[in-house]
């Protein structure tokens, strides 16, 4: 018995054995692609995989670091106030990551009552690279204010503001985190507001900053407006400015 289908507007006649083989071949191409679309599922599942597997390294082998030069700082520490005021840490090194050196101080400082006044002058002899470079840049007077100094050295590593601000709009929690490890890291945005009120004003700043032109903001940001109405001066000082730069400009022709 022929079967019949219609080909440019004519019927033709197809026998049993033709339509199975049509049949088989539809069946292998539909396998084909089934097999072609499970490949490149394997193959994002493969590299999801293996670029978890690099992060959870690189957290890892960074928790490792913080263990070690914390360690060390106990091990030299004595639990006598002459040995709290004579505890030096270890020396930094290119290879380590500078804000985790420094949150590692912070603490160890803390830890031993260390007066603050004295933070800028425990942490310099162990500086090296960068850092050391930073700190010698600065004023006298200002190489006495552990604040300071630190602001001075994480610019030079390119650690800002603008560094926390964009870490905290895109980062998110990661396997071998806990829920309490990602408000830490969260928090460093926000590390020198204590009220809502600032917070707020904070976040309206960055509201703020986001609709000026490019030049303008960059203008305002490297000014490090304490808060948003000081950032708005600003603006409108700048766009003054160049106002009655071009009008002087005008009248001159």
């Amino acid at each position: 018995m022929l079967n019949a289908f219609t080909l440019s507007g004519r019927n033709v006649d197809v026998s049993p054995a033709e339509e199975q083989e049509r049949r088989q071949r539809e069946e292998e191409r539909r396998r084909a692609e089934e097999e072609e679309r499970r490949q490149r599922e394997e193959e994002r599942r493969r590299i999801e995989v293996a670029e978890r597997e690099r992060m959870e390294a690189v957290f890892a082998e960074e928790r490792r670091e913080q263990r070690r030069i914390l360690e060390t700082i106990l091990e030299a520490q004595a639990p006598s106030q002459q040995r709290k005021e004579t505890a030096k840490l270890t020396k930094l090194t290119e290879s380590e990551d500078i804000e985790a050196y420094l949150t590692t101080f912070e603490r160890m400082m803390s830890a031993h009552e260390v007066d603050r006044e004295k933070w800028a002058f425990k942490l310099a002899p162990n500086l090296s690279g960068k850092a050391q470079l930073a700190y010698a840049a600065m004023d006298s007077d200002d190489a006495k204010d552990y604040e300071q100094v630190k602001e001075t050295i994480l610019l030079r590593y390119n650690i800002n503001t603008e560094t926390y601000r964009q870490r905290f709009r895109t980062t998110k929690k990661q396997e071998d985190w806990s829920y309490r490890d990602l408000i830490v890291r969260l928090r460093k945005w926000t590390k020198d507001k204590t009220s809502a009120e600032e917070i707020v004003d904070l976040m309206v700043t960055e509201q703020f900053l986001t609709t000026l032109p490019q030049e303008l903001r960059v203008w305002v940001t490297d000014r490090k407006p304490k808060t948003s109405t000081e950032a708005g001066q600003m603006a409108d000082e700048y766009v003054q400015t160049r106002k009655s730069t071009q009008e002087s400009k005008t009248n001159c022709f």
